[in-house]
């Protein structure tokens, strides 16, 4: 089994994080809505103008200062009222965190506590955008931050794997950390493949995790890959059996289903993670 694969390289670790939010002033929300414009509000505003707002309002606000092209979107994303499972994405709910303060900082690399005044780019960037990739009744649940980047690189690592060198090491999760590495691909062949858990009639998240990082030089380096379709972490988000589900009923998370897209994609270029997945939304949900 993948996730007791994991284990005895992951220690267990309870992950219930909170944030706290800024964004726009309430008198901007007419105007501001969850529509698209072009350019960026460059104001700055205080955690304190989220008060006695709800969630919706708090959504739009902090959407609201990004414009998106179609390029930018992810098809085939919706909101699932339902608690997290196996290929599913969790995204933080800033209403749910902005409520549940003595955690923020497990999740966000921000000090609320000294700072009266957060601009929302910082915020938006920081949001946590998890995808579940197994979930087990004695194991607990199994996740990987997706928008969380070292300060590293493959080739810090592995020096002579010349395909990798620039790619980025994420930060799966964010206690426990160790010198070990996952790297996550739907290629199959590999000697060491671990299959990750797949919903019936799912084959988009047909994914596997391999330590065999050479191989994946190799085929690279003859056309049969590219380094787009590899993932690497560092260590990842592990929380014991029922906790995740406390944490949605707690409002923390919003449950999101959309493609395996979304956990290959660079999310240290173009818009927010977090912030693509809102605008990606249908929009009725935040009117």
């Amino acid at each position: 089994h993948c996730l007791m694969s994991l284990y005895s390289i992951i220690a267990l670790s309870i992950l219930a994080c909170n944030v706290t939010v800024t964004c726009f002033h309430i008198k901007h929300f007419n105007n501001i809505g969850f529509k698209l414009f072009e350019g960026k509000l460059n104001e700055l505003f205080s955690i304190s103008n989220l008060n006695g707002l709800n969630t919706k309002e708090v959504i739009r606000a902090i959407s609201g200062s990004y414009a998106a092209d179609t390029k930018d979107l992810y098809e085939n994303v919706d909101l699932v009222r339902s608690k997290p499972t196996v290929n599913r994405f969790i995204i933080a709910n800033p209403k749910g965190f902005l409520d549940n303060k003595n955690i923020i900082k497990q999740y966000m690399d921000i000090d609320f506590d000294n700072s009266n005044d957060i601009k929302v780019e910082i915020l938006a960037a920081k949001l946590p955008v998890i995808y579940i990739a197994d979930v087990h009744p004695e194991y607990g649940t199994l996740g990987f931050i997706l928008n969380l980047p070292s300060s590293k690189t493959v080739g810090d690592t592995y020096t002579s794997m010349k395909s990798f060198r620039r790619q980025t090491i994420y930060t799966g999760g964010l206690q426990n950390r160790g010198n070990s590495l996952t790297m996550l691909h739907k290629k199959i062949g590999f000697p060491d493949n671990r299959a990750f858990k797949v919903l019936p009639g799912n084959n988009d998240f047909k994914l596997f995790f391999s330590p065999d990082v050479a191989m994946a030089n190799e085929i690279i380096l003859t056309g049969d890959a590219k380094p787009q379709e590899f993932k690497f972490f560092e260590w990842a988000t592990i929380w014991p059996p029922k906790q995740l589900d406390i944490e949605y009923d707690q409002r923390l998370w919003l449950t999101i289903n959309g493609p395996s897209k979304i956990i290959f994609d660079d999310a240290t270029e173009g818009l927010p993670l977090w912030i693509r997945i809102i605008k990606s939304l249908p929009q009725k949900y935040f009117e």
